[in-house]
C-alpha cells in the first residue's frame, strides 16, 4: 500500500509540473501555440483527405461522395495551414457578433427599465455598454482576442499546477501518513 500511495504522489507531482510547463508555454507563446495547433489540424485534414483519395482510386467500387469529401478535406487542410490567421480570427469574430446582439438586447432592456421607472436602470445600461465594448474588441481585434484567450488558459493552468503542488506539499508535511 505504501508503494501505491508514493506512486500516486509522484504522479500528482509530475502532473502538476506538466501543467505548469504547458501553462508557461501558453502564457509566453500564445501565437506560436495557436499557429502550431492550426498546422497540426491542417496536417490531419490533409492526411485524412489523402487517405480517402487513395481509397477512392485504389477501390474497385468508387463513390463520388468519397471523392468529394476527400477533395473538401484537402482544400480545408490547405486552407487551415495557409490561412491560419483567418481561422484563428474567425472564432472570436463570431463570438463578437453574438456579444453584439446580447449587448444591444441588454441596452433595449435597460431602456425599458428606465421607462418602467426602475431606479437603478443605469447600472443595467452600463453593463450592456461593457458587453458592447467586449463585442467591439472581438470584432475589430479578433486575433489579439484569441491570443489573450490562450494566455488566460495558460495562466489558469499555471494557477492549477501551483495549487496542486501546494496541496501535495501540505498533505506531505501535515498529514505525514497520507502518502505512506
Amino acid at each position: 500500500m505504501k508503494f501505491f500511495l508514493s506512486n500516486i504522489k509522484k504522479d500528482m507531482v509530475i502532473n502538476a509540473l506538466l501543467l505548469l510547463i504547458i501553462g508557461c508555454v501558453l502564457l509566453l507563446f500564445p501565437t506560436q501555440v495557436v499557429r502550431m495547433t492550426c498546422y497540426a489540424l491542417g496536417a490531419i485534414l490533409l492526411v485524412y483527405g489523402g487517405m480517402l483519395l487513395h481509397q477512392y482510386f485504389s477501390s474497385t467500387v468508387r463513390s463520388s461522395l468519397t471523392l468529394a469529401f476527400s477533395v473538401v478535406l484537402l482544400i480545408a487542410g490547405g486552407f487551415v495551414i495557409l490561412r491560419y490567421d483567418l481561422v484563428i480570427s474567425l472564432i472570436p469574430f463570431l463570438m463578437g457578433i453574438v456579444f453584439l446582439f446580447f449587448g444591444l438586447q441588454e441596452c433595449r432592456m435597460a431602456l425599458s427599465l428606465k421607462q418602467a421607472d426602475y431606479p437603478k436602470w443605469s447600472v443595467n445600461l452600463l453593463l450592456a455598454v461593457l458587453v458592447l465594448i467586449v463585442a467591439a474588441v472581438l470584432l475589430f481585434y479578433p486575433f489579439r482576442a484569441a491570443s489573450l484567450a490562450v494566455r488566460f488558459i495558460g495562466g489558469a493552468l499555471i494557477y492549477s499546477a501551483l495549487s496542486q503542488l501546494w496541496t501535495i506539499h501540505c498533505l506531505s508535511s501535515h498529514a505525514k501518513d497520507f502518502f505512506q
